[in-house]
């Protein structure tokens, strides 16, 4: 089964529901699907920069590790961003915020 009801996205709307606050919003691949199932702002970032990311008004970013979008290097994101939460298809990492001096 793929899509929202694929069990590892079900999982991951879940945890997002349950150790994020309301107000939080993700960067994901399918901002409206993210935003039905896990009652969260979504925004899509169409090609990856992590400088867009962390000048954006994102709280986290969820990751397809299955489909490769933007061309993820995974060992950059984790080293950059703190992963809070993974399953076989999914990973979630919380973008720090920027030190505003």
């Amino acid at each position: 089964m793929d899509g929202p009801y694929k069990p590892e996205f079900v999982e991951l709307t879940e945890y997002i529901k349950t150790n994020t606050d309301a107000n939080d919003s993700i960067v994901f691949v399918k901002p409206r699907a993210m935003s039905l199932y896990s009652n969260r702002k979504s925004l899509l970032i169409r090609k990856f920069d992590f400088n867009e990311i962390l000048n954006s008004p994102a709280d986290y970013i969820a990751h397809d590790k299955e489909k490769g979008h933007y061309g993820l290097d995974m060992e950059e994101l984790r080293s950059r961003f703190n992963c809070l939460y993974e399953n076989n298809t999914y990973v979630l990492c919380a973008v720090p915020e920027m030190d505003v001096r």
